[in-house]
């Protein structure tokens, strides 16, 4: 119960700063300018351009079958530079405001009121949710322009071709056959939610240890980017000496690969997961009951 007054307080607080809306709006620009299409020249189409130019792109794509439903969607969110930068946008609706909490000392009344760990938790957990509906609401709002201004080539590939090409999980089967290509941008919804979920963590628990927004919220971009090095080399790696297997696994565990969560659910990414919310709650808890001042 004290855990849920401090989770309330948090989420009155993130929702009434501009944080939150700050972050949607951004996740809508990236998404926008994230190359979604191939041209047969090597370049490369953002949603804007198919929007601004719809017919001229879709000559010079090299397969114009791809440019509108299923495909533009999952294309628009699998940027490469997104997973770069997606979670420090995760971090702009409850890491600056952590900070000013803290460094203001209002911090130490709401311990009081509720303790230590119920503070921590719930400000863990209140910085996960909120970056990742702030995430997939840039992400829904870029879905529903591109489906308005992108208007579907008649040789769109449909599910099922989808599905072949990118081991989609039971969960995306299931809302295809229920709702169709509504109930595909809603995995993908979920995907994005549970990636900036994810990656949101990190800021927030170092906001139990560094009182310097800049660094809370670039640590995720950094922890990403080296996440990612060391997965890469470990998978060449073991595809060097013959562990084929091996290196394939280790590839899905790519921070690309995590922002499919839910459409390509496996169980390892799972557990990869909760650990990693496990963690974070370990390490902020941690880090709170060692300090003699619960304010600073």
């Amino acid at each position: 119960m004290k855990a849920w007054r401090a989770f309330k307080k948090n989420s009155i607080c993130i929702l009434s700063g501009s944080g939150f809306y700050l972050s949607a709006a951004l996740s809508v620009i990236l998404y926008l300018t994230a190359g979604v299409a191939d041209g047969r020249e090597g370049e490369s189409f953002s949603a804007i351009q198919l929007m601004m130019d719809y017919q001229n792109c879709v000559k010079e794509m090299t397969d114009p079958s791809m440019a509108g439903g299923v495909w533009l969607i999952s294309r628009m969110r699998m940027a490469e530079y997104l997973s770069m930068f997606l979670p420090i946008i995760a971090s702009f609706p409850a890491v600056p405001l952590y900070i000013d909490e803290r460094r203001s000392g209002f911090q130490r009344f709401g311990i009081v009121r509720c303790s230590r760990v119920s503070y921590t938790l719930a400000q863990i957990l209140a910085a996960g949710l909120y970056g990742g509906l702030a995430v997939m609401l840039g992400f829904c709002v870029s879905t529903a322009l591109v489906l308005a201004g992108c208007p579907a080539p008649e040789s769109a590939a449909d599910f099922n071709a989808y599905s072949m090409a990118l081991s989609a999980g039971s969960g995306m089967q299931f809302l295809a056959a229920c709702m169709g290509e509504s109930g595909i941008c809603i995995g993908f919804a979920m995907d994005v939610f549970l990636y900036a979920c994810f990656f949101a963590l990190p800021g927030a628990v170092m906001t139990c240890f560094l009182d310097n927004a800049y660094l809370d919220i670039c640590m995720p971009m950094v922890l990403v980017y080296l996440y990612d090095v060391f997965l890469k080399k470990a998978a060449a790696g073991a595809m060097v000496s013959g562990n084929v297997q091996i290196s394939r696994r280790l590839s899905l565990m790519l921070s690309t690969s995590l922002g499919q969560s839910f459409s390509m659910w496996t169980a390892p990414k799972m557990i990869f997961m909760i650990s990693g919310l496990a963690a974070a709650c370990g390490l902020g808890v941690w880090k709170q009951r060692r300090k003699t001042d619960a304010g600073t």
